[in-house]
C-alpha cells in the first residue's frame, strides 16, 4: 500500500511538471486503477472478455467431458464404434477433457496472466505517437496484432521514455481493415506496468480486455462482444447436436439406406428443414445487430444450413422408411464371393460383402454390419431381404445366411433336404436349409432356386466323412446341376 502511494505520488508529480511532460487537465485514470494495490477483482472485471474467456475454457472442457460420458453407453454409439473407432474411446476422451479442465483451472490459478496487471498494475499516462499493425506470417496462418508507439514519464526517474506496446489481441490479417484500435497519434491513454518486475511488458489498459468500460478495440464500428460462459456452452451444445446428427446419419446410412430414393420427397423435406434453419438463423442475426455479416459470409452460412437440412432430411426419411416398414420379406438369393474388412488410419473401419445374385449378374459390393459380416464366409449362399419401405423406397432390410438344421422327424422325400444315417449311433435324420432371421422364432426355408446347389454342396462335404451315409439323394448320380449352373 505504501509503495503504491509513493509511486502514484511520483506519477502525479511528474505529470504535473509542465516543463517535462504536459498531461491534459481533463485526463483521468480509469476508476478501477485508482484503487490501491493489490486490488480486488470486481464483478466488472469478471465480466470482461479476458476472464470470461478463461472461465469459458474450463466449462467447455467439462461440457465436452459430460457429453462423451453420456454418449458412450448409448446403443447406437456402441454399434457405430465398430466403424468410427474413436467412438469406442469416448470414456477415455471424456476423461481427457475432464483432466484438461482441471489442468486449465490449475494453470489459471498458478499463472494469473493479465489479471496480475489488474491486481498490481500501476497506471501511467502516455501519449500516442503512432499505431500500426504487427503482422505475423507462418505457413499455417497470417495474423496481426496492434502495435502502438508511445511516450511517457518514467515514474522512477522522471525522464520521458519512448516504447512500443503490443496488444495481446490478434486476428486474421484479412479482417484488419474492419478493426479499429481506438487510438490516434496525439491521444493520451493509460498504460500499466508491474513494479519490481522489469521483464513484465507494459500494457495499454484499453487493449487488455480486462475492463469492459475501457475497451478500445472495435470491429465494424462496434465494441467486441463478450462471449460469456452461457454463450460458449450454447455454442458447444450446438456443436454436440451437430455431431449427434452426424452419428444418427451414419447409423441410418448403415441400417436403413434406401436403394430407391424418392427424389421429390427428399427435395421437399430438405427444403422444409433448410427454410426452418435459415429463418431461425436470420432471426438470431436480426435480434442481435452486432452480428453484421457480409453478403458473401451470409451465403456461406446459408449453404452450410442447406447441407445440414439435406443431412437431416435424408436421415429422417431413411429412418421413417425403414423403422416403420412392416412389409413381408422379399428374399433374393445370393452367393457371397468375398468379404472385406478395411481399417483406415485406426480411425475408420468398413465391412463389405461382394456377392452375386442368382441367376448370376454382375457382382455387387455393399457395406454391411460387423455382425452380418461375421455370419458369412467366401462362397456361402444367403439371401437379401428387400423391404418395400413405409414411404415406398425399397431398402436392404438385411443379408442373412443359410444354415442347415435337423428336422424333428426324418423325411426322405423332401426336395430341399438331405437324409443322413449316423454310422456310430445308427440314427437317421434329415437336414434342411433355412434362413437365419434375427429375432424370429421360426426360420423360413431357403428359396427354391437354391435347393439343388445347397444339397449338392452339403452332400459333397458329408461324403468326405466316413461316419455319415447319405440316404437321400443317392450318390453318385444325383441328377443335380453344378453350383454355377444358373
Amino acid at each position: 500500500m505504501k509503495r503504491f502511494d509513493q509511486l502514484m505520488a511520483k506519477v502525479r508529480e511528474r505529470q504535473e511538471s509542465p516543463e517535462m511532460f504536459q498531461v491534459p487537465p481533463d485526463f483521468a485514470f480509469p476508476e478501477y486503477l485508482a484503487r490501491p494495490c493489490p486490488r480486488p477483482i470486481t464483478a466488472e472485471i469478471r465480466s470482461g472478455r479476458y476472464l470470461q474467456r478463461r472461465r469459458a475454457a474450463v466449462w467447455i472442457c467439462l461440457a465436452l467431458a459430460g457429453a462423451c460420458w453420456l454418449s458412450a453407453p448409448v446403443p447406437v454409439v456402441r454399434q457405430l464404434a465398430w466403424y468410427l473407432l474413436p467412438l469406442g474411446w469416448l470414456n477415455w476422451i471424456g476423461a481427457a477433457f475432464a483432466l484438461g479442465a482441471l489442468w486449465t483451472l490449475v494453470s489459471q490459478r498458478r499463472n494469473p496472466g493479465l489479471v496480475h496487471y489488474a491486481r498490481n498494475g500501476v497506471p501511467v499516462a502516455a501519449r500516442v505517437l503512432d499505431t500500426e499493425p504487427l503482422l505475423t506470417n507462418t505457413s499455417e496462418s497470417h495474423t496481426f496484432q496492434f502495435l502502438a508507439k508511445v511516450e511517457h514519464l518514467d515514474p522512477e526517474t522522471g525522464i520521458v521514455v519512448k516504447r512500443e506496446i503490443t496488444s495481446d489481441y490478434s486476428d486474421q490479417q484479412r479482417l484488419f481493415p474492419q478493426y479499429a484500435n481506438g487510438l490516434e497519434p496525439g491521444d493520451f491513454t493509460t498504460v500499466v506496468y508491474v513494479p519490481g518486475e522489469p521483464h513484465a511488458p507494459w500494457k495499454i489498459w484499453g487493449w487488455t480486455e480486462l475492463d469492459p468500460a475501457e475497451d478500445l478495440i472495435s470491429f465494424n464500428g462496434r465494441g467486441l462482444k463478450v462471449v460469456g460462459v452461457m454463450t460458449a456452452l450454447l455454442i458447444t451444445a450446438i456443436g454436440i447436436a451437430c455431431a449427434w446428427l452426424l452419428v444418427l446419419f451414419l447409423y441410418v446410412f448403415g441400417n436403413y439406406s434406401a436403394d430407391d430414393i424418392n427424389g421429390p420427397l427428399l427435395l421437399g423435406t430438405t427444403a422444409g428443414f433448410s427454410i426452418l434453419l435459415i429463418l431461425g438463423g436470420e432471426y438470431l442475426f436480426r435480434k442481435d445487430p452486432e452480428h453484421e455479416m457480409s453478403f458473401r459470409s451470409r451465403c456461406g452460412v446459408w449453404f452450410g444450413l442447406l447441407c445440414v437440412g439435406l443431412l437431416a432430411a435424408w436421415t429422417s426419411l431413411g429412418l421413417i422408411n425403414g423403422l416403420f416398414d412392416r412389409s413381408p420379406p422379399d428374399l433374393v438369393p445370393i452367393q457371397v464371393i468375398k468379404t472385406w474388412q478395411t481399417t483406415y488410419n485406426m480411425v475408420l473401419s468398413t465391412y463389405e460383402i461382394e456377392y452375386n445374385t442368382l441367376p448370376p449378374e454382375s457382382s455387387k459390393k455393399v457395406p454391411v454390419s460387423v455382425e452380418t459380416l461375421s455370419q458369412f464366409q467366401d462362397g456361402q449362399y444367403g439371401v437379401i431381404d428387400m423391404g418395400k419401405g413405409v414411404l415406398g423406397m425399397r431398402w436392404k432390410r438385411g443379408l442373412h445366411p443359410i444354415s442347415w438344421v435337423t428336422l424333428p422327424e426324418k423325411d426322405e422325400n423332401r426336395l430341399d433336404g438331405v437324409t443322413v444315417r449316423d454310422e456310430e449311433g445308427g440314427e437317421v435324420f434329415t437336414l434342411v436349409p433355412v434362413i437365419i432371421l434375427p429375432g424370429e422364432e421360426t426360420s423360413p426355408t431357403a428359396p427354391e432356386p437354391l435347393w439343388n446347389v445347397l444339397r449338392q454342396q452339403l452332400v459333397g462335404e458329408l461324403s468326405r466323412t466316413p461316419r455319415f451315409e447319405i440316404i437321400a439323394p443317392k450318390q453318385p448320380d444325383l441328377g443335380l446341376p453344378p453350383p454355377n449352373a444358373f
